[in-house]
C-alpha cells in the first residue's frame, strides 16, 4: 500500500465514523464514547499499516541492488557447483569399474596364495609326531622347513626354542602366529572395504544423476517428464553397479576369512602336538 492508498483507507474510515456519528444519539454517552475510541483504534491501525507498507518499499528501493546480487549471486554458486567434474556421474561408474577390476585381481592372487600354502595337516602332524616321539628335533626341523604354510611355520619357530622350556616355545608361537596370520590376510582388507563401501559410493553417483537430471529440466522444462525419468532411470545404473561390485567382494571376503580361521585352528593342533611331546620329556641338544 502507498501513501495514497493508505490515506484513502483513513478518509473511509472517517467516512463510516460521520455515518456512525449521525446515527448516534446525544443521550447515548456510551456510544458516543465506543465510537469514539473504535476511531481513534482504527486511525492508528491505518497508520501503522501504511508506515509499514512504506518502509518496506523504501527498503526493496534503496536496497534493490544488493537483493538482485544476492539472488543472482545464489544462483551462479549453484550452477557453479553444478558444473564442477565431481557433479558427473560418469566418473563414479569408472571407479566402481576400477574398483571391480581390483577386486577380481585381489581374489585370484588370494586362491592361488592359499593354494600354493595349503597342506594336508593331519599327514604333516603324524609325520611330525613321529619324529618327536623319537627325539628327531632336527628331522622334525627339516621336515618342517619343506612346507611354507601357516601352520608349518608357526610350529617351527616353536620348535627353535625348544631347548629353553616349553614356555619360551610358547612365546615363540605367539609371536609367529601373529606374523603369519597377518600374512595369510594381507589385501583382504581391501574387499571388506570395497563390500562394505561401493554400494554407497553407487548411491553417490545416483544422487549425483538426479540432480543433473533436475537441472537439465529447469533449465529446459518444456521438455516434459520423459527426460526426467530417462535422466533417474541411468543414474540409478550406478547404484546397480555398486551393488554389482560389493557383493563378489563380500563373498570373497567371507571365504577367505574362513579359510585363515581353519588354518588357525590348524596351527593350534600342530602347536600343542609339540608342546605336548616338550612338556612330557626332557629335551635334548638345541636344533642348530
Amino acid at each position: 500500500m502507498d501513501h495514497a492508498n493508505g490515506s484513502a483507507g483513513c478518509r473511509k474510515n472517517k467516512y463510516i465514523g460521520n455515518r456512525s456519528e449521525a446515527r448516534i444519539s446525544p443521550n447515548n454517552r456510551w456510544l458516543q464514547t465506543l465510537w469514539l475510541k473504535g476511531r481513534q483504534v482504527g486511525r492508528e491501525a491505518d497508520t501503522v499499516c501504511y508506515r509499514n507498507t512504506t518502509q518496506s518499499a523504501w527498503f526493496r528501493a534503496e536496497h534493490r541492488g544488493t537483493i538482485d546480487i544476492m539472488e543472482t549471486g545464489n544462483s551462479g554458486i549453484v550452477q557453479t557447483i553444478l558444473d564442477l567434474p565431481i557433479f558427473e556421474a560418469a566418473w563414479v561408474l569408472w571407479l566402481l569399474l576400477a574398483l571391480s577390476l581390483i577386486s577380481v585381481v585381489v581374489m585370484v592372487e588370494r586362491v592361488w596364495f592359499y593354494q600354493q600354502h595349503s597342506i594336508d595337516v593331519n599327514r604333516v602332524r603324524d609325520v611330525f609326531k613321529k619324529h618327536l616321539t623319537k627325539g628327531e628335533y632336527e628331522k622334525a626341523a627339516r621336515f618342517l622347513e619343506s612346507f611354507d604354510s601357516l601352520e608349518t611355520n608357526v610350529a617351527l619357530a616353536g620348535l627353535r626354542e625348544y631347548a629353553k622350556g616349553a614356555e619360551s616355545v610358547e612365546e615363540a608361537i605367539a609371536g609367529a602366529a601373529s606374523v603369519e596370520t597377518n600374512r595369510f590376510q594381507q589385501r583382504l582388507g581391501f574387499l571388506a572395504t570395497v563390500g562394505s563401501n561401493a554400494p554407497f559410493i553407487g548411491l553417490f553417483g545416483t544422487v549425483l544423476g538426479v540432480i543433473k537430471s533436475f537441472a537439465e529440466l529447469g533449465e529446459d522444462f518444456g521438455s516434459g517428464g520423459g527426460d526426467l525419468m530417462g535422466g533417474i532411470s541411468e543414474a540409478l545404473v550406478a547404484t546397480g553397479v555398486g551393488l554389482l561390485v560389493a557383493i563378489p567382494a563380500v563373498i570373497a571376503y567371507n571365504a577367505f576369512s574362513s579359510k585363515v580361521k581353519a588354518k588357525s585352528a590348524n596351527t593350534e593342533l600342530l602347536s600343542r602336538t609339540l608342546l605336548v611331546e616338550l612338556k612330557s620329556i626332557n629335551p635334548p641338544n638345541e636344533v642348530a
